[in-house]
């Protein structure tokens, strides 16, 4: 009975390799038969088309708030009507308080009193304030800023 037994087992393990091993043939000999190819089309328009809407502000100091805070490092355009042809959001209300940073064409240029202050904000928020990247209380100058120079 026991030897039986065994060949019974012996017996149906070597049918279940031998399937086993059929299906496995089968299935390799129809997966190597499908060729694989592939075809790679590169177009480049002429014309790109520019998105309706693009939101993007990189500046986290608004103009508004560092005039007020800083209103010896802003003054009125040299040219309001220039100004507001190429800037006309910045127009869009009353234009006789418009005040902008001494920065750029539109401006007497003081980058270095600018960039001051503008570091003594950065500074000040990012080792008082923490993640809160928005804050906007600017700390008196204490002549600690000359560490920060590049």
């Amino acid at each position: 009975m026991r030897l039986t037994w065994k060949l019974f087992k012996i017996i149906i393990f070597i049918a279940c390799v031998a399937c086993f091993s059929w299906q496995s043939a089968n299935f390799f000999q129809i997966y190597f038969s499908y060729p694989t190819a592939t075809s790679i089309e590169l177009t480049f328009p002429e014309d790109v088309k520019k998105p309706a809407v693009t939101l993007c502000n990189n500046n986290p100091v608004k103009r508004e708030k560092f005039c007020s805070e800083f209103p010896h490092l802003c003054q009125k355009p040299n040219n309001l009507t220039e100004f507001c042809k190429r800037h006309p959001y910045f127009c869009t209300n009353d234009v006789s308080d418009l005040v902008i940073p001494k920065l750029g064409y539109y401006a007497s240029n003081s980058i270095p009193e600018v960039r001051k202050a503008l570091m003594e904000i950065y500074i000040h928020n990012i080792s008082h304030d923490g993640a809160d990247h928005w804050s906007w209380t600017v700390p008196f100058d204490d002549g600690s800023l000359e560490r920060y120079k590049s």
